[in-house]
């Protein structure tokens, strides 16, 4: 089958002939459906990794919480009277005021 360009047979035949048609269809659809696999496993694969991460920031999360409450009452612990008061006796050579050292104010 020849084409006629401006009154003259042309050089170039179609290329695509029925065979060769269908072959292109066939690697068209199979580079789209590769294409579409892989789009799916690299969604996958983020998906994984999310939870990976997830999992990971959600130990940190449990150790910063334990580490809080450890922290909460170390503060308790430090603002007790019986607390401060052990430090001004032995530290501090600090002593329970005599009575007549006592003088109430009204």
């Amino acid at each position: 089958m020849e084409r006629i360009i401006a009154g003259r047979p042309s050089r170039y035949k179609n290329w695509l002939t029925g065979k060769s048609r269908l072959t292109l269809t066939y690697v068209i659809s199979a580079i789209v459906v590769m294409s579409s696999f892989l789009f799916y496993v690299w969604c996958h694969n983020q998906v994984v990794n999310a939870g990976y991460e997830i999992g990971q920031e959600n130990k940190v999360n449990t150790e910063l919480f334990q580490l809080n409450k450890k922290l909460k009452l170390e503060v308790a612990t430090l603002k007790s009277p019986q607390y401060i008061e052990g430090i001004a006796r032995r530290d501090l050579g600090l002593t329970s005021p005599e009575p007549n050292q006592i003088i109430i104010i009204k």
